[in-house]
């Protein structure tokens, strides 16, 4: 009897082992979500958050209020603002990671990319002037590559987690923009870093992801 228990305790790693490896394998590796919203206010208005990192725990749901431990610091050596722009962050319950400003542009919007101790994805906030506002699509996608655990949890943090964080910082983020005071914008947008110029004859499919001009008018 004894005998028995103990090969059927000792066939419960194999089984669990076996279950993470078939279940991971048949699992996809990457997320994609996205979440949109209309502002009443100029992009620029828009940009004055999304665009400064360090405005971010202001807003985001990943904030003090998701994670009470967290601190955020701006990486040493790198722009206060504008491309380049790191911040990093640690807590008990975020983990820690760093996020990187890679595109900025105040009538277009940003692009980023994070990398965690639990995961990398990049990011992407648009901004489009609309009549009365501004429509603000963030779109993050990111991928666990081969890590079989992890890839078991893709589709819940993708629809539990990731998605409704998108749409609650854009529900934070559209009162603060707009009631933020015209004196507080950057006079002279020039003055933030964007990427430099593409060649002649090169297509760039940055921020927005296709040719504006080649595309034509869009559809909502």
């Amino acid at each position: 009897m004894l005998k028995n228990v103990l090969k059927v305790l000792a066939a419960i790693p194999v089984v669990i082992g076996l279950f993470v490896l078939i279940g991971g394998l048949l699992s996809r590796s990457s997320w994609s979500v996205q979440s949109q919203i209309e502002i009443a206010a100029p992009p620029e208005a828009v940009f004055h958050y999304i665009g400064d990192l360090q405005t971010w725990p202001g807003w985001s749901a990943w904030s003090a209020e998701a994670d009470a431990t967290v601190r955020w610091a701006s990486e040493p050596g790198r722009p206060a603002s504008g491309v380049g722009q790191v911040q990093t962050w640690e807590g008990e319950r975020m983990g820690s990671g760093r996020r990187e400003l890679l595109e900025a542009d105040p009538l277009r919007g940003i692009r980023y990319r994070e990398l965690s101790n639990r995961f990398e994805g990049e990011g992407r906030i648009q901004l489009e002037r609309i009549a009365g506002g501004t429509r603000v699509t963030w779109s993050h996608s990111g991928d666990v590559g081969n890590n079989l655990p992890a890839r078991l949890f893709v589709k819940a943090f993708e629809k539990e987690a990731l998605a409704p964080a998108l749409e609650r910082s854009l529900a934070k983020l559209k009162p603060l923009v707009e009631t933020l005071q015209p004196a507080q914008l950057d006079p002279d947008p020039s003055t933030v870093d964007a990427p430099p110029a593409p060649p002649p004859g090169h297509h760039d499919h940055g921020l927005l992801g296709h040719d504006d001009e080649e595309d034509g008018p869009h559809e909502h």
